[in-house]
């Protein structure tokens, strides 16, 4: 799973703290210097050879102290450019904190990858007799499993595996959707999830574009669109096809075998560890257990309990901060409350804070209007 900073993409390499700047000193400001010595010191030297032009020098001269423009991406990094003196400030231990974060979740996220491709392969195949397991309404089951087949589908395309799912008329549809996925431009939405609606007009696909350790390799990439994509399609309880392609995926994983289910849940919880809460996915949460998934009878009541479970699977988490991560015309708002997508996505908490001061910043500027 990507840590969102919906974008994907919320990434990890915008986590990177880079807030250290190198600032040269007047040796005036250097207390223990005797004065004579503070008076003969020639500074401007010492500052040109470093790098300042003559407007920086003014500056310097006048306020004693300078922040340049020099990023350094350690903390550490400022003790060894030698030549000059450094104020480092306290927020390199934040620095310090990120670091040694990314390169953590780096390890757990390559980890996260074997596991979510076998997961994926496996369910994907699974899915082609999914729809054996249903009786009702023939055309909207087979509708369901479509979108399933094709979303599973799409996945494992992007991690590199074959789709499955038993339905050949679907592979040029995958492919296609997938290559559009790892070209990351534009704006679409594409025909197996239904047209165009005010409340989900389009993806932004740009959102597909790896970012961070996410970037550093062609497996890795691959998991970050995939995860990506997997975040992004809703489910959502008032949709009935929606409704059934979920529940259709929970039957495939509860009915078929050989799919590693609790190495699967072990991966998804990692997040727990790090404290970061969010949006739980449908893949892992399992809304409704059934001893059986044989013959059940779609009909009336059947979305109804469905529906009501997924609404209480998502109530403790109806005031997280929402990312507005697909292009809609309807405002974020109440109808999030009975969707669900299939992997759980999270905020880092700088992100949530941020949001929460633009929030705070937005309801001021309005109410001084």
């Amino acid at each position: 799973m990507t840590v969102t900073s919906y974008s994907r993409a919320f990434s990890l390499g915008s986590m990177m703290m880079r807030f250290l700047r190198a600032a040269l000193l007047l040796p005036c400001a250097v207390a223990s210097a005797p004065a004579a010595e503070i008076a003969s010191a020639d500074w401007r030297q010492e500052a040109t050879k470093a790098g300042l032009g003559d407007a920086e020098q003014t500056l310097l001269d006048e306020r004693k102290v300078l922040t340049s423009r020099v990023e350094l991406k350690q903390c550490f990094s400022a003790y060894l450019r030698g030549g000059q003196r450094s104020f480092v400030t306290t927020d390199a231990v934040l620095n310090a904190y990120h670091v040694l974060f990314e390169e953590t979740m780096r390890h757990a996220e390559s980890r996260n990858e074997v596991v979510l491709r076998k997961h994926v392969a496996a369910l994907s195949k699974a899915l082609g007799m999914a729809g054996k397991l249903f009786t009702g309404d023939a055309a909207l089951i087979r509708a369901a499993q479509r979108r399933a087949v094709f979303v599973i589908g799409v996945a494992a395309r992007l991690l590199g595996e074959k789709p499955d799912g038993g339905m050949a008329d679907l592979m040029p549809v995958i492919e296609s959707e997938a290559t559009r996925i790892e070209k990351a431009e534009g704006e679409h939405k594409p025909a197996m999830l239904g047209a165009p609606e005010p409340e989900f007009v389009a993806f932004d696909y740009t959102l597909f574009r790896p970012a961070g350790f996410y970037d550093e390799s062609p497996s890795m990439q691959r998991y970050f669109r995939a995860v990506r994509w997997l975040q992004l399609v809703p489910f959502r309880a008032g949709h009935r096809e929606e409704l059934l392609a979920g529940v259709m995926m929970q039957a495939a994983m509860d009915e078929a075998g050989g799919i590693e289910e609790g190495e699967f849940y072990e991966s998804q919880g990692i997040w727990k560890e790090f404290g970061l809460e969010g949006h739980p996915g449908w893949l892992a949460a399992h809304a409704r257990r059934q001893e059986t998934w044989r013959e059940v009878e779609v009909d009336d009541a059947f979305f109804k309990a469905h529906a009501d479970d997924l609404r209480q699977l998502l109530a403790p988490h109806r005031a997280a901060v929402l990312a507005n991560d697909r292009i809609r015309e309807a405002p974020l708002s109440g109808e999030r409350s009975g969707e669900i997508r299939l992997l759980s996505s999270v905020l880092l908490p700088e992100d949530a804070m941020l949001r929460s001061c633009l929030k705070t910043l937005n309801s001021h500027s309005e109410a001084n209007r």
